[in-house]
């Protein structure tokens, strides 16, 4: 059956005691106090009661503090963000919705990452990528096998304390609500939205902001999610003891996530798409949107392929309550929020869990028109109420299917507040004359430190012609059109980047600057129209260290399991004049067959990596010979 938000919500029984237990009194790396939680969840159809596991945790001083309902990645235990917020004044709890992970297998590198979310969606990946790059449409066989072959290293997270087990204990007849059984489907598995891992989740949540409203020393209650727990927080912020909803790369439409806007859509059949219908009606966040009522803020990082940012415009539209809500976009800090959209964070929060008196502007209105010379006019308008500080257009090209999260942004226009006249701007950018889709949007950083956005506008393009033609130059040395690589061990909780980490550009020899990020650089512009390489091309760029180093430089083709990626190690010698690397597509192998890059032109993104974060290697004049 095909329920809605509201008919969901009339199934959750919230009138069980919950029965609380604290344990002792811990300190957290960083000096806060901290308790692990253990609390009655629902009662199912046996008679038996969830268990759910949590950790309280609060700043210093005795006096009352505004909370947070925090759910983390899956990958991610949140501690990190609890000593972060913990330091900005908030108490958090953290529940547990995944139960028993098992020995699940994160891998090391974000190319892999999305074996962590289950094996229905990396089959949909996989096929996915490989349409992309022109193969054949993969088999579940052959889906199952690159999955396999995709995994990284064992991380065994169901951590053990006291003989009690640190993870909530879900009753036999739900075991479907484990992480190490469900992933993260996103379609229902079951006959109803009830008897789905979602429905246990977001019932896990509801209990935990019970057990908060019972706390004499909690004031307003937030609620923040990241990527599936951002999800599981839309579920739960229909209630109406949530002041505010901060939703981190959790956008819906999941159930989409592989019909690009450019593309075209696979649409199901059957009782496959009674199980899509019945996903987005009762689990998608573009479904509950209308019927929220707190304030929201939706923070996105364009890189991450968990969501798609297109769509993100989509459900901020949807809001029930727009007032005091915003929506910003990461674009260079890969799949996580950079320093700016933490800093909206920061604001939001303490304007609606706090009482400041900050205003939160209005989203950017931006429109995209295809000239009669075929050049792309951006047009905006920001909000007349809010003083901009400064204002930036960016714009890329696509082909038909090219998924939102491989999208090469460059600027092409920035401004200071100053200069706008009626809060408006404009620009005229040469589109490339073998592009077939263009794509925009603006940003707008104000004078009180917030950051606000346009929707992402496309358009197929109708008039294909110009001058503009293909580009040999993939970068001079600006860090413009690059994102960081390597985020895990770079970003707080697994999503948030702090400016050290962002690319920069670094000065060489004689005063040449380069794009240098600790966590490595990457580049989907080889994958765009104007700049993939021709079929025998070579790629040159100039290095510079001080010292005697090495970069790894890799092409990823956006497979899965052996072909992903190619790489070279290229040595790096210290001092003197910048040093000169050209490859060749076959010096880039594959690291667990040992077959060589066949085309430059097959990759999708290139990644820099320095040997150390040490040792700084800016790069530039990254071109095709």
């Amino acid at each position: 059956m095909i329920v809605s938000p509201v008919t969901l919500w009339k199934k959750f029984d919230l009138t069980q005691g919950i029965n609380a237990e604290t344990e002792a009194e811990t300190l957290t790396p960083a000096g806060f106090s901290a308790v692990n939680v253990r609390l009655d969840g629902h009662l199912t159809k046996s008679g038996a009661r969830v268990k759910i596991f949590a950790r309280f945790t609060k700043p210093r001083g005795g006096e009352s503090a505004p909370a947070l309902l925090l759910l983390p990645d899956p990958g991610d235990d949140g501690r990190e963000l609890a000593d972060y917020f913990a330091a900005k004044g908030y108490a958090t709890l953290i529940p547990d919705y995944c139960g028993k992970r098992g020995l699940k297998k994160f891998a090391a590198d974000e190319t892999e990452e999305a074996e962590a979310y289950g094996a229905e969606e990396n089959e949909a990946r996989q096929t996915e990528n490989a349409a992309e790059s022109g193969a054949e449409e993969s088999t579940r066989e052959a889906a199952d096998e690159a999955a396999d072959e995709a995994r990284g290293e064992e991380k065994e997270i169901n951590l053990q304390a006291g003989g009690k087990p640190e993870y909530t204990v879900y009753p036999e007849e739900i075991a479907y609500a484990n992480f190490e059984v469900s992933g993260a489907p996103a379609r229902l598995e079951g006959e109803s939205v009830e008897e789905s891992a979602w429905f246990e989740w977001a019932y896990v949540a509801l209990y935990s902001l019970e057990y908060l409203k019972t706390r004499g020393d909690v004031t307003k209650i937030g609620i923040a999610g990241v990527r599936l727990g951002g999800e599981i927080a839309w579920m739960t912020s229909l209630s109406p003891d949530i002041c505010c909803l901060a939703a981190i790369n959790a956008a819906g439409w999941r159930s989409h996530l592989f019909s690009s806007r450019g593309g075209k859509a696979q649409e199901a059949a059957g009782e496959e798409a009674d199980a899509v219908r019945a996903f987005v009606a009762g689990v998608e966040a573009e479904s509950y949107a209308p019927f929220v009522k707190c304030p929201v803020l939706m923070c996105c990082a364009m890189e991450d392929n968990f969501f798609d940012c297109d769509r993100a415009y989509d459900t901020f539209v949807r809001l029930g309550n727009a007032d005091g809500s915003a929506i910003v976009y990461s674009a260079d800090s890969g799949k996580c929020i950079g320093p700016y959209a933490l800093a909206d964070v920061d604001l939001f929060l303490e304007r609606h869990l706090k009482g400041r008196h900050i205003y939160i502007p209005k989203p950017i209105e931006l429109t995209m028109t295809e000239l009669d010379d075929g050049r792309i006019e951006i047009a905006v308008k920001t909000d007349g109420d809010a003083l901009v500080n400064t204002l930036s257009l960016y714009y890329a090209e696509g082909a038909g299917g090219q998924i939102s999260s491989c999208r090469a942004w460059q600027r092409v226009k920035k401004i200071a507040g100053g200069e706008l006249k009626d809060n408006r701007v404009s620009c005229a950018v040469e589109a490339f004359s073998g592009a077939e889709y263009a794509f925009s949007y603006a940003s707008a950083e104000f004078v009180n430190g917030f950051k606000t956005v346009s929707p992402i506008v496309g358009r197929k393009r109708q008039k294909k012609s110009g001058d503009c033609v293909k580009e040999r130059v993939i970068s001079a040395g600006e860090k413009d059109g690059f994102a960081v690589a390597d985020y895990k061990t770079e970003a707080l909780g697994g999503i948030f980047l702090e400016k050290e980490s962002m690319p920069e550009t670094v000065a060489g020899y004689g005063g040449i600057k380069g794009v240098y990020s600790p966590a490595g650089i990457r580049t989907y512009r080889i994958s765009s129209p104007r700049f993939v390489a021709d079929d025998g091309a070579a790629l040159k760029m100039d290095l510079y260290s001080a010292k005697d180093t090495s970069v790894k430089v890799t092409v990823e083709t956006g497979e899965r399991g052996a072909g992903s990626e190619y790489s070279a190690i290229v040595p790096v010698a210290g001092g003197g004049k910048w040093k000169r690397a050209v490859l060749r597509a076959e010096e880039l192998k594959d690291e667990r067959t040992g077959k060589s890059l066949e085309s430059f032109s097959k990759g999708i993104a290139l990644v820099i990596r320095p040997e150390s974060e040490d040792c700084p290697v800016p790069v530039a004049n990254v071109l095709w010979l």
